[in-house]
């Protein structure tokens, strides 16, 4: 639950960034999305030369391409999601219904924006 919270609160920060004194000149321009989505990931090292931590798999892609049909300054959050978020932290976090989304590869999807309590 601690976690959940941490992440909550970061996530929530996001669209604020923008209002940062320090973050002014970078950030009027900066419009950030989010998608979160939840399920089995694969993690592992890549490359010789300049080995990088990835993640793979369905989950990553979903979230990728929820982030990509997001709008700017929202976090966009799958049923999956936001059920695994309510098991974990009931009535801490507040959804906001966003509706049938046409995500590629995967068909309607009902996608919801966290929101701040």
């Amino acid at each position: 639950r601690a976690s959940l919270r941490q992440i909550r609160e970061q996530l929530l920060d996001i669209p604020g960034i923008a209002n940062h004194p320090e973050a002014a000149r970078w950030a009027a321009n900066c419009q950030i999305r989010v998608g979160m989505h939840t399920g089995t990931v694969f993690a592992g090292i890549a490359g010789m030369r300049n080995p990088r931590f990835h993640l793979f798999g369905d989950t990553v892609n979903t979230a990728s391409r929820m982030e990509s049909n997001s709008r700017p300054g929202c976090i966009t959050v799958s049923q999956a999601a936001r059920a695994a978020i309510e098991r974990e932290a009931p009535e801490e976090f507040k959804f906001q219904e966003r509706g049938g989304v046409d995500i590629k590869g995967k068909g309607m999807m009902q996608l919801f924006f966290l929101v701040e309590l």
